[in-house]
């Protein structure tokens, strides 16, 4: 009967080392073997073995992760900002970057609690302080780089990397929200009066050139007028002169022209060479 429970024990302990002697790793997580409580090698998916009741294994996660929340931030302006910040990251999947977390850190959730969380606070801040009010609501992508570039540079030298920062609800207090619309309303009505103004001025332009195109025109009518005038006045002139030169030696010209003139009219009285003598003729012309 002793010898019995002696191999009944026997095979419960050797049940108990082959199943404490292996482990297996997940797809997406590392496995920190820990000697009598000390990280000693980090194993990646698949099976492996292990000393029974002296090994012991942690699984660090080394998938994407996401930390952060809502935050309460502050503008250039020191004006409060309230918004929720996040940040994607992961262990760096090499061996001394995960036995480093787990000898530094413990787990994944303490070294997001006491590392990241507070670094991260001091970028979102730190980042979001760089901006005016206005930029925040306008310039989010540029608000974004800011928080990252801080964030990584108080995270230089930890073990995470595919660091990716989302800034998102930022909520502005409300009344300088309600200046930003009057603000917009004001210039949105300037912008219309000035529409209106610069059309009024260039109906303005429009009649002023059209007035001055047709004084432009009347007066090159007048001018064309003129110059028709003067050369017509010239040609009569000149041909005044012509006849007057063809008159001062041709007689016969002379009485043409007297007979050109004559109007069908005789004489109806008649003097001589005595001054006192006058004679009235018979009115012929008169019917």
């Amino acid at each position: 009967m002793k010898k019995l429970y002696a191999l009944l024990f026997a095979g419960i302990v050797g049940l108990m080392i082959v199943y404490d002697g292996f482990f297996v790793t997940q797809e997406g997580n590392m496995t920190v073997v820990k000697t009598m409580g000390k990280a000693d090698r980090v194993e990646s998916a698949g099976f492996h073995f292990k000393t029974p009741f002296v090994d012991s294994v942690i699984d660090i996660d080394v998938r994407a992760r996401k930390t952060g929340g809502a935050m309460e931030l502050s503008t250039s302006e020191q004006m409060p900002v309230n918004g929720v910040v996040t940040v994607n990251w992961n262990v760096i999947s090499t061996d001394k970057a995960v036995k480093d977390l787990y000898s530094q850190y413990g787990s994944l959730e303490q070294f997001e609690r006491v590392v990241l969380l507070p670094k991260l606070l001091d970028a979102a801040k730190e980042g979001a302080a760089k901006f005016t009010a206005e930029d925040q609501l306008v310039k989010r992508g540029e608000v974004t780089n800011a928080i990252k570039k801080a964030f990584e540079d108080k995270t230089a030298g930890l073990p995470i990397g595919g660091i990716q920062i989302q800034v998102e609800n930022l909520s502005l207090p409300q009344a300088y929200l309600d200046s930003i619309s009057n603000k917009q309303t004001q210039k949105n009505n300037a912008e219309a009066e000035k529409f209106v103004l610069e059309k009024q001025n260039l109906s303005a332009r429009q009649r002023e050139n059209t007035a001055q195109a047709e004084a432009n025109a009347n007066l090159m009518i007048a001018q064309a007028e003129a110059q028709a005038i003067e050369l017509k006045g010239k040609a009569e002139a000149s041909s005044i002169r012509e006849k007057a030169k063809a008159l001062e030696g041709n007689q016969l010209i002379v009485a043409l022209e007297q007979v050109k003139q004559w109007k069908g009219e005789v004489p109806t009285m008649v003097t001589g060479t005595n001054p006192n003598f006058l004679m009235t003729l018979p009115e012929y012309n008169k019917k």
